[in-house]
Parts: structure tokens; sequence; C-alpha cells
């Protein structure tokens, strides 16, 4: 009985809102990345949607890292699962208000890692982040955007109150044509034990024909759409992911931090049988990786770089 009215739930779901005019669906869940970036770059809220009517979109995310070798005989394995809610509400004057929350959890196990810090240095982390959103059409031509984010990172064990950092972005977005747009934006975040980051965001969105589009800002992304109601879109990725988490005061590093950072490029395929629904999945390369151990003053303890790995994963999203 549960599955058919779960079944039920999905068939009317979909076919409510095939009716509705396009929207984009919700993103995927990837907290070694900034929403408020990938924000930045998207268009403002479009004309059809109804003033006062709230905008929900909920996510799910699963990755793996099957293998990272470190030196001789090294590994390092990694699995994440992540899940989002949003809410989205526009007015009559363009504008549009939304809160998101995002958490994401990582079993990392290690094995004959040659490194005193990071050997069974931690297994299980969680990162969280609530993050407010502001976006403004100016006019047919000029849009803004606005966002700021709290976020808690901590191994399990590890106090949530030293985990916590935040950041924003403040930018512009300028439609040049019907098919090209550019972004220009100021992104700043206070990170862990390190210097504040702060750097400009430059991107692009260029439809370059009725198939084939480039985006940049999170990163550098080529999507094909297969048909032409682009239910069926591929796309190549390469981007940077920066994840930092608190250390357990009980463990080895008292209070510590760990730097996982990461560029993959990704090969992926994305399934829309409406527009607020999606499925994506996803495989590709990770083409550099390193871990960084610090001391609760930030002071360096060590630095390990993985060779060229595989990872994978699949997400879905609801946006209604």
């Amino acid at each position: 009985m549960k599955a058919f009215l779960l079944w039920t739930w999905l068939v009317v779901g979909t076919i409510s809102m095939a009716e509705d005019p396009p929207r984009a669906p919700a993103p995927d869940v990837n907290l070694g990345v900034s929403r408020e970036i990938e924000g930045a770059a998207r268009p403002p809220p479009p004309a059809f949607l109804k003033p006062g009517r709230p905008l929900f979109s909920v996510s799910a995310n699963l990755q793996y890292t099957p293998r990272s070798d470190v030196d001789e005989n090294g590994r390092i394995e990694i699995n994440r699962q992540g899940y989002s809610v949003g809410l989205a509400i526009p007015d009559k004057a363009g504008r549009m208000v939304g809160l998101a929350f995002d958490q994401e959890y990582s079993q990392y196990r290690f094995k004959n890692i040659d490194d005193e810090f990071l050997n069974d240095l931690f297994d299980d982390i969680s990162v969280s982040r609530m993050t407010l959103t502001y976006r403004w059409k100016v006019n047919e031509k000029w849009s803004a955007f606005a966002a700021a984010d709290m976020t808690c990172s901590v191994e399990s064990g590890a106090d949530w109150e030293k985990g916590l950092t935040g950041g924003g972005i403040a930018s512009f977005r300028r439609q040049v044509a019907t098919n090209f747009a550019y972004s220009v934006g100021l992104f700043l975040r206070k990170r862990l034990e390190e210097d504040p980051l702060g750097f400009p965001i430059p991107g692009i969105e260029w439809q370059i024909t009725k198939r084939l589009g480039l985006r940049t800002a999170q990163g550098v992304t080529f999507d094909y759409a297969l048909d032409e109601r682009k239910r069926w879109v591929m796309d190549l990725a390469g981007r940077y992911e920066g994840r930092e988490f608190r250390l357990d005061k009980d463990g080895p590093i008292s209070d510590g931090v760990v730097a996982d950072r990461r560029v993959p490029v990704l090969l992926g395929a994305h399934f829309r049988p409406n527009p607020g629904m999606q499925f994506h999945l996803y495989g590709g390369w990770i083409a550099w990786q390193e871990y960084k151990t610090m001391d609760e003053d930030g002071n360096g303890l060590s630095v390990v770089k993985t060779d060229a790995n595989l990872v994978g994963g699949a997400s879905a999203s609801l946006r209604f």
C-alpha cells in the first residue's frame, strides 16, 4: 500500500509539474563547492513565477571514491551522502528571497598511510550549511545577486561551535544577447585556522549552438542536449572542491583541522522527465587531491597528495 501511494504521488506530481512552464531543476548536493557562486551565475527569476507563491526544492546525492592511492601501499576510500531542502519566494518587482539547508556526510577509510598525522586520524565527517539568497531583476539586461551562509564542518565527536565558518557573495549579471550573459562578483569566506579567502568571480553563460552550451564560475562546464526538449543532457565539467573540518578534541590532534582539496573532471548524464525533476548520473577522474593537517593554532603539520583516481555518483532533485 505504501509503495502504491508513493508511486501515485510521483505520477501525479510529474503530470502537474509538466503542465508548468520550464524551470531549472534544483542543484546537486555538494558541500565541496559554494552554493553562492553557483547561484550568482544563474539567470534572474523568470516572469512566469507567481508573486508570493513559494517554490520548494529537495535534492539527494550519493558519491563514492573507491580508491585514492598514496605512495606505494597507502589507500584512502571515501563514501558521501547528502541532502538539501530549499524555499524561494518571488515578488512582483522581480525579486526573489531564498533559504536552503544542505547537509553532507562523509566516511573516510585509511589503509597503510605512511603519515603519523593522517593515518586513522578521522573517519566520519558531517558538514551542515544554511544559505540565505537574494536575487533582483533590475531590468531586462541587468540582475543582481547576494548570498550569505553559515557552515558547520566537524568530525564525529568534535565541538560543533569550533567548526563554524561563514561566507558570502555579491554579484551582477548582464544578459548581452539571447545566447550570452556574463557575471562579475566578489566572494569572501572565513576558514578554519587559515586566513580568510577572498577573490573575484567572473563567469559566462554561452549557448554556443541550440544544443551546446558553456558555463564558467563554479569551474568550467560544457553541456550538450541530446534531444530538442532537453530531457537528456550530457555534460563535461572540471572544478575545484574544498572541504575542511574540525577534529575531535580527544583525538591525536586535539581540536585540529583537516583540509581535503581536489579537482575532479566529471562526465555526467541528466534526465529531466519534466521541468521540475532531474536525475543525474556521473563519473570521472580526480586529477589532483591533497590532504593538509593543521593544529588548533593553524600550524601546518603534514601534507599528503594522492594519485589520480576514479569517482562516481548519482543524484535526484525535485522542485515544485
